[in-house]
């Protein structure tokens, strides 16, 4: 009976230190080159015709990259983005790298490292997009480095960021790919 009521002591006192920690401040930090098969999760808009591939091929720093295929029949104002969710908090300052490259995308679409804030139950907020974009017209053969730093503000409907939705994408485009490779998150300390 002793060592039950000692067991189930252990239990509780474990639960309320683990219950009393701030979990608010998550300097974890995300890596990850591509070499192997993506984890990131995706979407498009409803028109949008493509494919979410991982390319074992392609890579910037190494064989591995994720690849957005858009297909032949895809409207001009498709949009297709990988997504990753990343803990964050109010007040603190964000980073996110990424290498692209891009092939045959016509010179008006966009590419983009985005941020959108999302609450701890991982709903959107209505915060605008913070991104770091490059056109169509503007990224040039070869692998071109992407960075966007961001200090989630303490107000209005950011103070409630429970994540940050990082996306990865390409948006206004009918044709060609794009690869996305040697990604990297942290928060500033």
């Amino acid at each position: 009976m002793n060592i039950k009521l000692l067991a189930i002591s252990v239990v509780v006192i474990i639960a309320a230190h683990l219950l009393a920690q701030d979990t608010t401040n998550n300097d974890a930090a995300y890596a990850d080159d591509f070499s192997k098969q993506n984890i990131w999760s995706n979407w498009k808009s409803k028109s949008s015709a493509g494919e979410f591939l991982f390319n074992k091929n392609e890579g910037h720093d190494g064989k591995g990259a994720m690849e957005i295929a858009i297909g032949k029949d895809c409207p001009a104002d498709a949009s297709f983005c990988f997504v990753k969710y990343f803990p964050a908090v109010s007040g603190k300052t964000y980073n996110a790298i990424v290498w692209v490259k891009a092939e045959g995308v016509t010179p008006s679409c966009e590419i983009a490292l985005a941020f959108q804030g999302k609450d701890a139950n991982k709903i959107f907020l209505g915060t605008p997009v913070i991104s770091s974009m490059i056109l169509g017209s503007v990224i040039g053969e070869g692998w071109q480095r992407r960075v966007l730093t961001f200090t989630v503000p303490g107000d209005g409907a950011w103070s409630r960021t429970g994540f940050l939705l990082c996306t990865l994408g390409i948006s206004k485009a009918s044709q060609g790919k794009v690869y996305f490779d040697d990604f990297s998150f942290f928060q500033n300390k």
